[in-house]
């Protein structure tokens, strides 16, 4: 089950994230390689630390967030702090007659580009056709854009706005330690959340 909210971890030194792909690589005993990609997309992952924490409604309200996901079972939105935002980013063209269209990104580098899917972007977003903000209804769980009247043949349409990644945790336990006390005497709390992407939720 996705569960329409947001875990607000702020970053901190160590933050770490971002794509990976699985690719298959067979190497000859000339050296010479083949490569298949086992996936057709990538699948972000990150690691959050927790370091030297004494506020306790933080820790409290990670934990509830833990509890009430059950751990890798539910899923839900987080932030990406390495890519967050979309700005005049072109997500389809129009033929007459489509209404919908499904909200991407694209990474280009010469020839090659890889569209990422976007599926949970914020109530921030504008959408233009041919450089005019047109009215949309958005829908926030899937990222499908659907228009009142269909975009003209051959009109690019272009969003901007933030986004979200749908995660879960990747662990069914939370850890974290007592690793000092405070010069007030509160207990020092550090550990880490490592979270997975999801699709089709």
């Amino acid at each position: 089950m996705f569960i329409d909210a947001e875990l607000d971890i702020c970053p901190a030194f160590g933050w770490q994230g971002g794509p990976s792909f699985n690719t298959r690589v067979a190497t000859t005993q000339a050296w010479m390689e083949r490569r298949n990609a086992n996936n057709i997309s990538c699948r972000h992952s990150y690691s959050l630390p927790l370091q030297n924490i004494v506020d306790d409604d933080y820790l409290t309200l990670l934990k509830q967030v833990f509890m009430a996901c059950r751990g890798q079972l539910h899923s839900f939105k987080v932030k990406d702090y390495a890519d967050f935002e979309a700005v005049n980013e072109v997500f389809g063209e129009g033929d007459g007659a489509t209404l919908s269209f499904q909200l991407s990104k694209t990474s280009n580098f010469g020839a090659a580009a890889y569209v990422r899917v976007i599926t949970k972007p914020s109530e921030n977003v504008f959408i233009t056709v041919d450089g005019t903000v047109t009215a949309a209804t958005i829908d926030y769980n899937t990222g499908i854009v659907t228009f009142a009247v269909a975009p003209a043949s051959g009109a690019l349409l272009r969003w901007s706005g933030e986004f979200r990644v749908p995660v879960r945790f990747n662990s069914d336990v939370l850890n974290t330690t007592i690793d000092n006390k405070s010069a007030d005497g509160d207990f020092i709390i550090n550990g880490s959340v490592d979270l997975i992407e999801v699709f089709a939720e």
